[in-house]
């Protein structure tokens, strides 16, 4: 399960860089510590939407995008993730490219009364059912 882990968090990343059009800023004073206490201290503001770990053993903020079939891959899978004891919390990424009608899906789910199922069915909405995935 180690390997599996290592690989999904290095694919998040991965996806989260891509999706979001990050450019190389110059270098600066901030520390990994201290961007991960920034971090901390403004999660609740993003107000993400969460899959508690029953055992929990790592926190994971994900960067989502709901037009994403990894993305999507994820949210599927994401009782195999939090049984291995990841808490996970999503915040989704606005792509300059994104529709309009997305934008608005995704609010809907921000405002939903049960968020978590909300944010299952709008990412299974774009989930291209035809791709195949190998088994992490």
């Amino acid at each position: 399960m180690r390997f599996s882990i290592k690989t999904f968090t290095a694919g998040i990343f991965t996806v989260a860089s891509f999706s979001s059009g990050v450019s190389a800023a110059p270098a600066s004073d901030v520390t990994p510590q201290m961007a991960y206490e920034d971090i901390s201290r403004s999660l609740a503001a993003l107000e993400p939407v969460t899959f508690q770990a029953k055992a929990e053993k790592h926190k994971l903020l994900v960067f989502v995008e709901n037009q994403c079939v990894y993305c999507s891959y994820v949210v599927k899978n994401i009782k195999k993730y939090t049984d291995a004891g990841l808490t996970m919390s999503f915040v989704t990424v606005v792509p300059s490219s994104i529709k309009d009608s997305v934008i608005e899906d995704m609010g809907r789910v921000w405002c939903a009364p049960d968020r978590q199922k909300s944010f299952q069915n709008a990412m299974a909405g774009f989930f291209a059912r035809q791709h195949q995935f190998r088994k992490m």
